[in-house]
Order: C-alpha cells, then sequence, then structure tokens
C-alpha cells in the first residue's frame, strides 16, 4: 500500500498595503524545472479544479505538493508543485499575470478558454463587463483599508519603539544569533533564496498556514511580541547571516507589510524561526520584556484610539474581501454553464500522464 504523501499550504500572492503583492516567480525555479503548466482562461473554467484533481491524484501516489491558495478565494489555488519531481503548474491569469520564461523547453500554456462556448459569453457580454469592474473598484476600496491599517500600526509601533529598551533588544537579538549558529560551519556555496506568504488576508479573515510549512522535527524557534517590526528585522539579520553562510533560506512575508519577515526556514540547518503563536511554546525572545509599562501607560489613550481604528480598518478590510468573493462567484455564473467540463476532465488526464512521465 502506497503511502500518502504530505501537503504543504502556502500562498504565492496577497493582498497588502501595498496592492496585490506577488511573489508567484518563487512557486518553482524556472532554471530547475522539468516543467511549468501555465493556465490561461477566465474565472470558473476550471484551473482550481484541474489543480486540486491533480494534487489529490499525486497525494495517493505517495508525492509530497505544496499546494499555493488564491488570498482572495482561500478554497480556491493558484498553484500546485510537485518538488520531487521539479513539475509546476500556474494559474497565469490577472492579477498575477504569468508568462512562460522558456516557451516550450520548460514552460507549456495550457489554454482552458478553447473549452467555452464563446457565442453563449458574448451573449452575456454587458452583465460580465459590469460585474468584472465592480470586483476591479471594489479592490481598490480593500487596498485603501490596507494602506490606512499600515498607517494606524505605524503609529502603534512608533509608541512601541518609544517604550522598548532597544540596547536590550541588540543584546538579545545578539544572544540569538549566537546561538543560532554556535555548531554552525560554513558552507562554500552561493545561497538560494525563496520568498512566498504563510499567512494572508482573505475572505474569511487572516488565514496562517504555518503548521503545515514547519517541520516539527526540526528546532524551532518562537518569536514573541507586540512590536511587529522588531521582529522581522530580527527574523532577516538570522536569514542573511544563514545565506552568507552558504545555506539557502525560506522567507515567509508578512500579509499586510510584505517587506516585512513573519517566519524563515533554514533546511540544510534544520531550523524553524517564526512569529506564529501556535509554536508559543518554543520561546526565544519575548520582545514585550523589554517594554517600559510606565511608558506604555503614558500612551495608554493614544494607543487604545490607534488599535481601534485599526481592528475598524482591518474589519471592513475583511468584510470587502467576503463581499468581493461573492461578486467574483457572480462572475463565475456566466462562464461555468459554458464551459466544456468533459474537455477539462481530458487536459486533467492528459496533464496527469504528462508529469508521471517524470516520476
Amino acid at each position: 500500500m502506497t503511502t500518502k504523501g504530505n501537503i504543504t499550504r502556502l500562498f504565492p500572492g496577497g493582498n497588502t498595503s501595498r496592492g496585490f503583492y506577488s511573489y508567484y516567480h518563487h512557486i518553482i525555479d524556472s532554471y530547475k524545472a522539468n516543467r511549468i503548466f501555465i493556465l490561461k482562461g477566465g474565472p470558473g473554467v476550471g484551473k482550481s479544479s484541474l489543480m486540486k484533481k491533480i494534487g489529490e491524484y499525486m497525494v495517493d501516489k505517495g508525492f509530497d505538493v505544496e499546494l499555493h491558495h488564491c488570498s482572495s478565494d482561500i478554497d480556491s489555488l493558484d498553484g500546485l508543485v510537485v518538488p520531487k519531481l521539479k513539475i509546476a503548474i500556474i494559474d497565469g491569469t490577472a492579477p498575477h499575470i504569468v508568462d512562460p520564461k522558456h516557451p516550450g523547453a520548460v514552460d507549456e500554456i495550457i489554454h482552458l478558454g478553447d473549452f467555452w462556448n464563446e457565442d453563449k459569453l458574448k451573449e452575456n457580454r454587458s452583465g460580465i463587463v459590469n460585474t468584472i469592474d465592480e470586483n476591479t473598484k471594489m479592490y481598490k476600496r480593500i487596498y485603501k483599508y490596507l494602506e490606512a491599517a499600515k498607517l494606524m500600526r505605524d503609529d502603534i509601533e512608533w509608541m512601541y519603539n518609544e517604550a522598548t529598551d532597544l540596547l536590550k533588544v541588540k543584546k538579545a537579538n545578539r544572544d540569538l544569533i549566537n546561538k543560532v549558529f554556535t555548531k554552525v560551519n560554513r558552507v562554500n556555496r552561493i545561497a538560494k533564496e525563496r520568498h512566498l506568504f504563510s499567512s494572508a488576508l482573505t475572505n474569511k479573515g487572516r488565514i496562517d498556514f504555518a503548521s503545515t510549512i514547519i517541520n516539527n522535527e526540526n528546532e524551532i524557534y518562537y518569536i514573541e511580541g507586540l512590536y511587529e517590526k522588531i521582529k522581522s528585522e530580527l527574523l532577516i539579520k538570522i536569514a542573511d547571516k544563514a545565506l552568507d553562510y552558504g545555506y539557502d533560506v525560506m522567507f515567509y512575508h508578512e500579509p499586510l507589510e510584505p517587506d516585512r519577515i513573519e517566519m524563515i526556514s533554514i533546511p540544510k540547518m534544520d531550523i524553524e524561526i517564526t512569529t506564529c503563536g501556535e509554536y508559543s511554546s518554543e520561546k526565544a525572545i519575548n520582545f514585550d520584556e523589554y517594554l517600559d509599562k510606565q511608558m506604555l501607560i503614558k500612551f495608554e489613550k493614544e494607543l487604545s484610539t490607534s488599535k481601534d481604528i485599526f481592528n475598524t480598518l482591518m474589519e471592513n478590510t475583511f468584510t470587502s474581501l467576503e463581499k468581493a468573493k461573492e461578486v467574483h462567484d457572480c462572475i463565475e455564473t456566466y462562464y461555468v454553464p459554458n464551459v466544456n467540463f468533459k474537455e477539462v476532465d481530458k487536459k486533467i488526464e492528459e496533464l496527469i500522464e504528462k508529469i508521471m512521465l517524470f516520476a
């Protein structure tokens, strides 16, 4: 009996304070990939279902897979990777346009739009155009909420910065870095980086997939603290040192401010460092210990006001994402009845055959 493969869940892109932010070029290294299938076609043509079915097949065959979820619809997939076979299937449609880098040699475009009834879609032209336009406008509002939320968090963090003993933070950082690298030797190689999201702001709230990513057999360090910025800065310092030592690093970015990091994995060092509360029992640093409680009392009113505004903006974001999902579902109602899914199923069988040639 074949042992089933493991599933790692990730986000290749996210709804952020800077709009939709994409790390789709990190789904798979195109220079090392055996094959990359890029799916084209409108909403409701079966791109996500195709990836789910192929993913299930590969897991049943004992292959580990990465499922790359859509940040706007948590139940939908934007990518599938079979690491052992160096195969990826990627949704190449807007807003994460993906085009082939090495057409034919590595990349293959799959046009699922070939299986829709174009005449029927033309009959619904007005409804399709208006609904897609409504969806686009909703995301403009969502990104304004997130931009404003980021500004309010900046204000909150300014007060935390004023109340933080930065000298103690510097020492704690140095102590943890020394602990992590105590028995680590340099490797004579150029290290690689990979950047994705482990969490996202979605139509179902903030979703975190850290538990599917972290290898519990590795050494896990948990970093705690209200002041988010200094946690990210510490993670970047550790990651940079690992890269300098020749070890590949997986960077997992924060969904609100994508330049920040909320988790890193260093596979060859067997180390995971996270800010995910699920791993609080593995506490390495609690930066809240370096906060001046009297200073926080001084800022109590301002902190409360800014936090209330921040929480309201995030609530509005999640409500709007839920409404945007409803509008997207409405768009799909124009397409789903006019797609020949028997042909899509044939394409799934064809793709499985092509993938298994690399097994």
